[in-house]
C-alpha cells in the first residue's frame, strides 16, 4: 500500500528532514529498515517512525500519482484488496486514508505488522484486516 498508493517514503524523507535537518530524499530510502537509512539503534529508528505515525504528515500523505484512476479501473474487473507493512494499531487511520481517496475500491485492508514486531523485521508476523 505505501508507495504504492501512498507516497510514503518521499513523505518520511521530508518529516525526517523536518525533525532531524539534513537533506534526505525518498531515493536515499535502499532498505525498508528505516535504522540502517538513519544509521541509527533500531529502537531509535522505530521510535522516530511512531513520531511519523502520529503525525499530520503521515495523516494528510500524499498519493502516488494517477493510483486513484488506476484503482477505479481496476475495480471494474477486479475485488481488491489492500496489503500493508503498517501495524494493526494504524487501521483505524488507514481505514479512513483509504476512504478518502479510494472510496468503495477495496473489499478489505491487511495488516500485516511486517515491521512493528521485537526483531526489526518478523515475517511470521500476524494478519489483521479491518
Amino acid at each position: 500500500m505505501d508507495d504504492v498508493l501512498f507516497d510514503f517514503y518521499e513523505e518520511l524523507a521530508a518529516f525526517f528532514n523536518n525533525i532531524l535537518g539534513g537533506g534526505l530524499h525518498k531515493s536515499d530510502f535502499t532498505s525498508y529498515f528505516v535504522h540502517e537509512v538513519l544509521r541509527c539503534a533500531v529502537e531509535v529508528a522505530r521510535g522516530y517512525v511512531h513520531r511519523f505515525y502520529a503525525s499530520d504528515t503521515f495523516r494528510n500523505m500524499h498519493i502516488v500519482p494517477d493510483t486513484v484512476e488506476a484503482i477505479q479501473r481496476l475495480t471494474d474487473t477486479y475485488t481488491l484488496h489492500a496489503v500493508t507493512g503498517r501495524a494493526c494499531y494504524l487501521g483505524s487511520l488507514t481505514q479512513e486514508m483509504i476512504d478518502c481517496h479510494f472510496p468503495d475500491c477495496f473489499a478489505g485492508i491487511h495488516h500485516t505488522e511486517a515491521f512493528s514486531g521485537s526483531s526489526v523485521c518478523d515475517w511470521s508476523v500476524k494478519m489483521c484486516v479491518n
